[in-house]
């Protein structure tokens, strides 16, 4: 999605925003807001703003685990009991 395809100006925003609220919740495409000083905010549906946070979010696992096997392939990883013991010392949980 190109967020500057489409475009208005606040002002054009505030006299009609019943009517863009609607066409971006059926269009499912942002529409960049402007002010006199430039680019203000980009109006998308909230189903749309929600697949994207979802995608993103995906993606954040996929690098995390991505770098957890690239770690366990260039053997900086060390055994489980000893890290905990590690945290268990530094938060004084040691019984």
């Amino acid at each position: 999605m190109d967020a500057t395809r489409s475009s208005l100006s606040l002002t054009e925003l505030q006299q009609n925003l019943g009517d863009f609220v609607r066409k971006v919740a059926s269009d499912r495409e942002p529409v960049l807001v402007t002010s006199d000083e430039g680019s203000a905010i980009v109006l998308q549906s909230a189903k749309t703003y929600q697949e994207m946070t979802d995608r993103l979010e995906y993606l954040e696992c996929v690098a995390a685990i991505r770098q957890g096997v690239a770690d366990v392939q260039a053997g900086r990883t060390r055994p489980a009991r000893e890290a905990f013991a590690e945290l268990e010392e530094k938060l004084g949980l040691q019984d």
